[in-house]
């Protein structure tokens, strides 16, 4: 096995290599078998590109490291040139065509995509999930917006000569309602009704509505007091 030159041969799978390369050196299988202690079967195995006759992974390298170096090639290149053809081999070697090996990186047709039942099941599970996401960021949502605050009573910017007014207004059930920082009481149907005592001049009435965790709703009414003239 000495005083010759290594000779890089491409342009062919690797299984053509290893048998172009071993048939130049003129050994046979039962030589190389003897000499690299790798069984014959599975030196025909990489030179015919069987690999499912090859043991594991683990013992396959082995082989193929032992025989490359035996045949005086390059070690490492044609160890990535055995991973990338296995992978295709184990991709297609349960279809019907045999796939070109100096090729080994191939495109899956959409029209060779097979819907499976378990296929069919991760989408219903993953879609089943995609609405219970969204069912819950709604609940958030809506837990935490402000509640709907009319108040229908008084308007803004009213003036009156009377120094007691009513607050008359509507919200949602189970809300908390309060009229400058007080809390006043509502109706199964979210009404209320309550009366505020004013002062003469300008009064900034504030009317809040609130549900538990939710944001602050806000309703500000101005109320002008004038005194009845006693001369009219």
């Amino acid at each position: 096995m000495t005083g010759f030159r290594v000779k890089k041969i491409s342009g062919s799978n690797l299984g053509e290599q290893l048998s172009v390369r071993r048939e130049q050196l003129g050994i046979s299988l039962a030589q190389a078998a003897a000499e690299t202690k790798v069984a014959v079967h599975y030196i025909a195995a990489l030179e015919q590109g069987s690999y499912d006759q090859l043991p594991g992974e683990v013992y396959a390298r082995s082989f193929l490291r032992r025989y490359t170096a035996y045949l005086r090639l390059d070690g490492p290149e044609l160890l990535i040139r055995y991973e990338s053809e296995r992978n295709v081999y184990r991709r297609v070697k349960s279809g019907t065509h045999q796939p070109s090996v100096d090729r080994p990186v191939e495109r899956v047709a959409s029209s060779k995509l097979i819907v499976t039942p378990r296929l069919l099941r991760t989408i219903s599970i993953a879609l089943l999930a995609v609405v219970c996401l969204a069912y819950l960021g709604y609940k958030v949502t809506v837990m935490f917006e402000a509640p709907t605050l009319i108040v229908e009573l008084p308007i803004d910017r009213m003036v009156t000569d009377q120094r007691v007014i009513e607050i008359v207004g509507t919200t949602e059930p189970e809300t908390v309602i309060k009229v400058n920082g007080q809390q006043i009481l509502i109706d199964a149907e979210g009404r209320f009704a309550e009366s505020l005592a004013l002062q003469d001049g300008t009064n900034v009435i504030e009317i809040t509505a609130q549900k538990k965790h939710s944001r602050t709703a806000h309703v500000v009414r101005t109320v002008v007091v004038r005194p009845p003239d006693i001369n009219s």
